[in-house]
C-alpha cells in the first residue's frame, strides 16, 4: 500500500515548543528593551550588539526546529518503476508548483525570499528603532514593543526556512530535478522552423499516490519526420546545453541514425555501432561562430534538425 512508504511521525512536541520560545522571547525582550530603555537610549552600540547576538541565536534556534520537524518521518523506498511521458511547457509549469505543494513535507525545495526574510526582518529590526534613535526621540518610547514584535518574526521565518531548506529521506526521490532548466530549452527550441512541435519529456514513476519524477529533458520533431526522428536535449543550468541526442529510428529497410553532441565537443559524433565508436561531422548549417558552445541552443537545433534532413534524403534517395 502506498501510505506503507511514508510514516510521518508526530511532531506536536515540536509545535508546542516552538510556541512556548516564542512567548518566552516576546516576554524576555520586552523585559530587557523595557528596563533598560535608558541604556539602549546612551549606549548605542549596546543596544545594536544585544539585538544582533539575539537575533542569531533566534533564527539558529528556529532553523533547528524546522529542521527537526522535516527529518520527523520514515521512508520505505519502493522499487520504481519508470515510464516516459511528455508534457506541454504550461502543464509542466503548473506540474512544479502541484508537486511542490503536495509533497512539501518531503521534498528540498527553499526559494531566494525564503531565505531573505529572516534576514530583512533583522534589518528591520534593528534599522527601524536606530532611525529613532538618531532622527525621531519622541518614538523611543516604542523600541521594548518593536523588538519583541520582531523577533517573533524572526523566529518563525526561520522554523519555515529551516523546514523548507531541509532534507530527508524521501528528499532525494520526491524533489524535483532541474524541469525549468528543459523547459526553457523547449521554449527556445520552438523558435526553429523545421520542428513541428516541443515538449517536456520526464521519466515518471507511481506507487499508489505518490509520483516521482526524474530525468527531464527537451523533446523536438522534425516536421513531416515526427513518427521518424526526433532530438532530446538535456541541460544542468539554464539557458544551456549539457548533452543533445539527435536520432533517426531504425527501421526494417534502414539502420537509422544517431548523434551526439556534449558541451565539451566541437562538433556532432555519428555513433556507427553499438559498442559507441564512430567520428565526428561538422556542422551542416553555416554560423557566424565558428565553434558553438552550450549557449548556442537554436543554432545547435538547426544543425541536429538538419543533419535528420540530410540524413533521411540520403537513406531514401538509393531507393530512387
Amino acid at each position: 500500500m502506498s501510505e506503507d512508504i511514508i510514516h510521518r511521525k508526530s511532531t506536536s512536541y515540536l509545535q508546542v515548543t516552538s510556541v512556548l520560545l516564542m512567548l518566552l522571547i516576546v516576554i524576555g525582550s520586552y523585559w530587557e528593551t523595557s528596563n533598560n530603555l535608558t541604556r539602549i537610549i546612551m549606549e548605542t552600540p549596546y543596544f545594536i550588539t544585544l539585538f544582533v547576538l539575539v537575533s542569531i541565536s533566534v533564527m539558529l534556534l528556529g532553523l533547528a526546529i524546522g529542521r527537526r520537524m522535516k527529518r520527523s518521518l520514515d521512508y520505505f523506498r519502493p522499487t520504481w518503476t519508470f515510464t516516459v511521458k511528455h508534457f506541454r511547457l504550461d502543464v509542466c509549469k503548473s506540474l512544479i508548483r502541484e508537486h511542490n505543494r503536495r509533497y512539501r513535507y518531503l521534498v528540498q525545495s527553499p526559494t531566494f525570499w525564503q531565505f531573505m526574510t529572516p534576514l530583512l526582518l533583522v534589518i528591520a529590526g534593528l534599522g527601524l528603532p536606530l532611525y529613532f534613535l538618531n532622527e525621531l526621540p519622541s518614538f523611543v518610547w516604542t523600541i521594548p514593543f518593536l523588538v519583541p514584535f520582531f523577533l517573533p518574526l524572526i523566529f518563525a521565518a526561520s522554523i519555515h526556512l529551516g523546514y523548507t531548506a531541509s532534507a530527508n529521506t524521501a528528499s532525494e526521490d520526491f524533489t524535483l530535478p532541474l524541469i525549468r532548466e528543459a523547459i526553457y530549452l523547449a521554449k527556445v527550441q520552438s523558435e526553429v522552423d523545421d520542428l513541428s512541435d516541443t515538449r517536456v519529456a520526464l521519466d515518471v514513476a507511481e506507487h499508489g499516490e505518490y509520483r516521482i519524477y526524474k530525468n527531464p529533458r527537451s523533446l523536438a520533431w522534425v516536421k513531416d519526420l515526427e513518427d521518424h526522428a526526433y532530438i532530446e536535449t538535456w541541460s544542468k543550468e539554464l539557458g544551456a546545453v549539457a548533452r543533445m541526442l539527435v536520432r533517426i529510428n531504425k527501421t526494417e529497410d534502414h539502420d537509422g541514425a544517431i548523434w551526439w553532441w556534449f558541451n565539451y565537443d566541437r562538433f556532432f559524433f555519428r555513433v556507427t555501432s553499438e559498442d559507441g565508436s564512430g567520428y565526428y561531422v561538422r556542422f551542416p548549417v553555416e554560423s557566424a561562430k565558428r565553434n558553438l558552445d552550450v549557449k548556442d541552443i537554436v543554432p545547435l537545433t538547426r544543425n541536429a534538425v538538419a543533419l535528420i534532413q540530410n540524413e533521411w534524403a540520403r537513406m531514401h534517395s538509393k531507393e530512387s
